[in-house]
């Protein structure tokens, strides 16, 4: 599934339990969400939003997971925007989503989203 946030265009959700961006793949700007309200009728609390550093991120052993897991009562899940374009500034996208959603809190809709 894919998520929009911001302009930005996300794909997940990925388990905080499996995800694991080494040091080889492309960077990425991360949000760490969790998904609220009725299924047919869905918003998304944003938790954290991050750039991934050139050596990767594990998130099973990320030093957020607990604050992320106790925020979401164990339901935070990751999307990822993979930096394949060279020309994109991951920290400037960061920057953006946190502007406008908040670096907790905030609520992304399918209809300001996907």
């Amino acid at each position: 599934m894919s998520l929009k946030i911001g302009r930005t265009l996300f794909t997940g959700p990925f388990a905080l339990a499996d995800t694991v961006l080494r040091a080889n793949h492309p960077r990425a700007v991360y949000a760490v969400l969790v998904k609220e309200g009725p299924d047919w009728d869905p918003c998304f609390r944003l938790i954290e939003i991050g750039v991934s550093p050139p050596e990767g991120v594990d998130f099973p052993n990320h030093p957020h997971r607990p604050a992320w897991e106790k925020a979401s009562d164990g339901k935070a899940v990751v999307y990822l925007h993979s930096l394949d374009d060279a020309s994109q500034d991951p920290e400037r996208i960061a920057e953006d989503i946190q502007r406008q959603y908040g670096s907790s809190g905030g609520i992304v809709t399918l209809s300001n989203g996907v």
